[in-house]
């Protein structure tokens, strides 16, 4: 029904990939590490205050979520 993207994802049209343009959707592992720090006690906030903090930006200020796993969201249009 979804097609392996969150409620979010599927109303604006996009969609998480990894780097190299594969698709999440049979790839359990970076998606698993993608949103495991969603569940560790105010990560998000700590990852928004890097994310504003940043001196030097990479491509798309990617979230650490997206950095470490190696993936990225794009638009799915």
């Amino acid at each position: 029904f979804l097609d392996g993207k969150s409620v979010g994802k599927k109303l604006l049209g996009l969609r998480a990939v990894t780097t190299d343009g594969k698709s999440l959707s049979a790839n359990w592992s970076p998606g698993l590490i993608r949103n495991a720090v969603l569940f560790i006690p105010f990560f998000p906030i700590v990852e928004f205050i890097i994310l504003c903090t940043k001196q030097t930006a990479p491509a798309g200020m990617l979230r650490l979520g997206d950095q470490w796993p190696g993936t990225k969201v794009i638009d799915d249009k």
